[in-house]
């Protein structure tokens, strides 16, 4: 809350996952921060672990509908290659 007030923009990074839904109840680190400072949460995937876009998905619908609305978009990581394959997505 201290640094929304004397700052136009802050960026948190979160630890983990933000669909450990049985730890939803203390967690500070991730969605839970967003919820507490009413920001937007950017998901995050490594391309180069393998199905970007299923993780991306499957956190999505692991959200309850309040998470979900706080997911503001979503960023590919460590991508390598041509930027058109990820045109389907």
């Amino acid at each position: 809350d201290d640094l929304a007030s004397r700052y136009d923009i802050v960026i948190a990074e979160g630890a983990g996952s933000p669909t450990e839904i049985n730890l939803r109840a203390g967690d500070y680190v991730n969605l839970g921060l967003a919820r507490h400072a009413g920001m937007p949460a950017v998901d995050v995937a490594d391309h180069d672990r393998g199905g970007v876009f299923a993780a991306f998905f499957g956190t999505v619908a692991l959200l309850c509908p309040e998470d979900q609305a706080l997911i503001a978009g979503f960023v590919v990581n460590k991508f390598r290659g041509n930027l058109e394959l990820l045109a389907p997505g």
